[in-house]
C-alpha cells in the first residue's frame, strides 16, 4: 500500500477500492443491518431537511437582513460610539485606533497617569 511501513497505510483510492470489494462479496443477508440502517439515517435526513425549510420559509429574508449592509452600516457606527465613549471617559479624548493600540502596548495607563 500507500506510505510505505509496510502497506498498514492505504491512500483515499486504495481504501475505498478494498471496502467496495468487502462490501460486494457480502451476502443480502449481512447487508441487511447497513441497509436497515441507511434507510433510518435517509428518513431521519429528510425530516430534518423539511424542518430547516419550514423554519426559513420566508424564503431567505432573515438571511439577508442579517447580511444587510444598512445594518452592518449601524452596528459599526454602534460600535465606534461606544469606543469613543469609552476612550473620551479615560481621559484620551481622541477614540482613535492609536489610543487603542497604546492601551494594547500598556501606554494608555501612562498617558491617563500624565494627564492626571
Amino acid at each position: 500500500g500507500g506510505g510505505g511501513g509496510g502497506g498498514l497505510y492505504l491512500d483515499a483510492k486504495e481504501l475505498a477500492k478494498l471496502v467496495g470489494e468487502r462490501w460486494r462479496a457480502l451476502s443480502d443477508e449481512e447487508k441487511a443491518p447497513w441497509a436497515e440502517q441507511a434507510r433510518v439515517d435517509r428518513a431521519r435526513d429528510g425530516e430534518e431537511l423539511k424542518a430547516h425549510i419550514d423554519a426559513h420559509a420566508d424564503g431567505g429574508a432573515s438571511a439577508q437582513a442579517q447580511a444587510d449592509p444598512a445594518t452592518e452600516q449601524e452596528e459599526f457606527e454602534l460600535l465606534s460610539g461606544s469606543l469613543q465613549e469609552r476612550a473620551q471617559a479615560r481621559g484620551r479624548g481622541d477614540g482613535g485606533a492609536a489610543g487603542e493600540e497604546q492601551e494594547a502596548a500598556g501606554a494608555g495607563e501612562t498617558r491617563a497617569e500624565e494627564s492626571a
